[in-house]
């Protein structure tokens, strides 16, 4: 059997990297839904990619969002749930601000898509053991909310200071650094201490960590295969399947695929976005360079499906 890759897209509407860069989060129209998420499926489309689709429940309220969620699904991609508002600082709300954020989304998305999701991905990668008590209770396979990434942590730090040194205050918030050190394949989680694993046998949750290089955790993101172009980004996957033989969890933003030209965007966010600093031809031909590398030796499935085929 191919190793698999499963493709996720966290469809963070504009205004949250408003909030991160401290900028007005009320921008009107989005670009994500208005455009990117078109861009993102023709792409999908091209290489025969069943992608997941991490969706606020918030987005899935809004119909012209909900009919193209549904449109998704028809073409064979999987609705995910990325909580209801997509708070950064939901790891540290009280359990009951928590959950109604996880049954929030998970309930939207049914209303409005008709959809039942079976996965979560937690805003900012902010995720605690309460967080799989929740969502084991809905009936969920797997959560994707770690990223091991040290490097992506030290930024994450940098910008936020900086933020602070401009006056402003930025709405990100920063993870627990134990995720740091998880596991960078897929594992069943201890319900109490999600970076470890459990040995108990009888979990029926999964968690699919983002894909990491091994001793570098450098991280195999959107953003990061955008910086380095479609050579390096080939190769960057290449030594990546070196280490993740079975399985590989690439994870992209509907901002990667915005136009910073032609698409309504705030010069305010421009001027700080990294991803809205590079032109959509060269992000398009990345992306194709990437996903055609693995396509020669990957089965592309959805987070839904790697986890019951990971499972067996």
């Amino acid at each position: 059997m191919m190793p698999l890759c499963s493709i996720s897209v966290d469809l963070d509407p504009i205004w949250c990297y408003a909030s991160i860069h401290g900028i007005d989060s009320n921008l009107g129209p989005d670009a994500v839904y208005d455009s990117a998420l078109d861009r993102l499926l023709e792409l999908f489309g091209e290489f025969g990619v069943h992608a997941t689709f991490f969706v606020v429940g918030q987005d899935a309220k809004v119909e012209r969002r909900a009919e193209k969620l549904v449109k998704a699904a028809q073409l064979g991609h999987e609705i995910a749930n990325h909580s209801l508002n997509h708070r950064y600082d939901l790891a540290k709300q009280p359990f009951e601000v928590l959950r109604a954020e996880i049954d929030g989304a998970h309930q939207a998305i049914l209303d409005h898509c008709g959809l039942t999701c079976v996965g979560y991905r937690a805003p900012g990668y902010n995720v605690d053991p309460r967080v799989l008590e929740i969502i084991a209770g809905l009936g969920y396979t797997y959560d994707s909310s770690i990223f091991p990434c040290p490097p992506y942590y030290l930024a994450k730090a940098t910008v936020m200071a900086l933020i602070r040194l401009r006056g402003k205050k930025s709405g990100s918030s920063m993870v627990d650094a134990r995720t740091l050190l998880a596991p960078l394949k897929p594992y069943t989680p201890r319900m109490d201490a999600v970076h470890r694993r459990s040995r108990d046998s009888k979990s029926n949750l999964l968690e699919l960590p983002m894909c990491v290089l091994p001793i570098s955790r450098f991280p195999l993101i959107g953003t990061s295969l955008l910086m380095a172009k479609g050579t390096l980004s080939s190769l960057m996957i290449k030594v990546s399947a070196l280490y993740h033989r079975e399985f590989i969890n690439i994870e992209l933003h509907g901002i990667d695929l915005v136009d910073p030209i032609h698409d309504e965007i705030p010069n305010s966010l421009r001027e700080r976005q990294p991803d809205l600093k590079i032109s959509l031809d060269s992000k398009l031909e990345t992306f194709r360079t990437v996903l055609s590398t693995l396509s020669k030796t990957h089965q592309f499935v959805s987070c839904r499906d790697a986890t019951s085929q990971l499972s067996r």
